[in-house]
C-alpha cells in the first residue's frame, strides 16, 4: 500500500521549529519574563541562559503566546502520514523542551502527551537516546542539527529544511 514505507523503522521527531512551528511564541513568552533570549540559548538548557524565576513565569504565559503566535510546522503532514500509515511503531517525540513547555506545545497541536518520549535533552542526551533505537530517523527542521545528532547515533535523518534524507 505505501510503497518506499519501512515498516519496522522508529520515526523519532524533534518538536520546537519541526513539528510546531513555536519560535515566536517562544521569544515573546521570554520577553513578556523580561528576558531577551539570545539566538545560542536554542537547544540548550534553561539555567545556561536565563534564572529560574523568569523560566517559570515564561512557562505561566507560553500556553498564551502558542494561542497567539504558533503554527503547525514543516514535518507536520509527515507526522500526521507516519500516525495514520498504520506503520508498526508510533512516532515518537524527543526535544530540549522542558516536559511542561513541550506538553503545552503537543496540546496545542492536539498531540497526546502519550508521543512525548524524552524532554530537557542536550544534543548528547538526544545521541544517547537515540543510539538505543535502531533502527530509527531522526527527523529535524535544522538540517545542520539533524546530520549531527544523526551521525553520531548511526542513524538516518530527515531534514524539513531541505527534504533532506541521509542513511547511516
Amino acid at each position: 500500500l505505501y510503497k518506499g514505507v519501512d515498516w519496522e523503522m522508529i520515526y523519532v521527531f524533534d518538536l520546537d521549529g519541526t513539528l510546531i512551528d513555536n519560535h515566536l511564541a517562544i521569544t515573546n513568552a521570554y520577553l513578556a519574563a523580561g528576558v531577551s533570549m539570545p539566538l545560542h540559548a536554542w537547544g540548550k538548557p534553561v539555567g545556561a541562559w536565563c534564572t529560574a524565576k523568569q523560566h517559570a513565569h515564561k512557562q505561566k504565559v507560553y500556553p498564551k503566546m502558542l494561542e497567539r503566535y504558533a503554527k503547525r510546522g514543516p514535518a507536520w503532514p509527515l507526522w500526521m502520514f507516519i500516525q495514520h500509515a498504520r506503520i508498526l511503531h508510533d512516532p515518537i517525540i524527543i526535544t530540549a523542551a522542558s516536559e511542561k513547555s513541550a506538553g503545552d506545545a503537543l496540546n496545542f497541536l492536539g498531540v497526546a502527551n502519550r508521543f512525548l518520549y524524552a524532554s530537557g535533552l542536550t544534543p548528547e542526551g538526544k545521541i544517547s537516546f537515540l543510539r538505543q533505537r535502531k533502527p530509527a530517523v531522526y527527523i529535524d527542521s535544522d538540517e545542520v542539527y539533524a546530520e549531527h545528532i544523526a551521525t553520531e547515533s548511526h542513524i538516518s535523518f530527515f531534514s524539513t529544511e531541505r527534504g533532506i534524507v541521509t542513511c547511516n
